[in-house]
């Protein structure tokens, strides 16, 4: 398809290229004799600017006649820039919205699936390292289980030091 779209372009723009080579060459050509009249006329700027005008006239030439070729064939490239880039909006007439929207849907699949690639791997990872992955259930249970039995000890210590607090405070009062 880039080839394809490569050589359509190039026959597009090959005879504005043939135009602006002749007129590249003719200008060469010109510009020879202008700087004949510059050195002619160099304390007669007027009389340069005539002579020129007459040169130019003779030759048939606009002194710009070669932006007009780069100008039409940057527009055209920019053209088919945009519409190699966005195939779907130029040419289909999708909206650009629904396009980033099911863009951004599919990145996010993509992402999740590598997300649960890299969970399935280091899962497996793991059975691999330890393959009593039961008894690892087991062990992770009675962790939580300790901890929490620690968790327990430390409130009821905390609770006793407070009754102990409580008791002392009170027997003071009553002396």
């Amino acid at each position: 398809m880039n080839n394809k779209s490569s050589i359509i372009v190039k026959i597009v723009l090959l005879p504005i290229s043939i135009k602006q080579q002749k007129t590249m060459k003719k200008t060469a050509r010109v510009q020879e004799e202008v700087k004949k009249l510059q050195i002619k006329n160099k304390n007669n700027p007027e009389a340069l600017s005539r002579e020129t005008m007459e040169l130019y006239k003779r030759e048939n030439m606009n002194p710009f006649g070669g932006c007009f070729t780069a100008i039409v064939q940057i527009v055209l490239l920019i053209s088919v820039f945009y519409l190699v880039k966005s195939p779907l909006t130029y040419m289909k007439k999708v909206d650009p919205e629904l396009i980033e929207k099911y863009t951004n849907e599919i990145n996010n699949a993509k992402i999740s699936e590598e997300q649960d690639e890299s969970n399935k791997n280091s899962n497996s990872e793991n059975e691999e390292n330890n393959p009593n992955i039961e008894n690892n259930d087991e062990i992770k249970q009675e962790n939580t289980d300790s901890e929490n039995t620690e968790n327990n000890n430390n409130d009821n210590i905390e609770n006793n030091q407070q009754n102990s607090e409580n008791t002392e405070n009170n027997h003071q009062e009553n002396n």
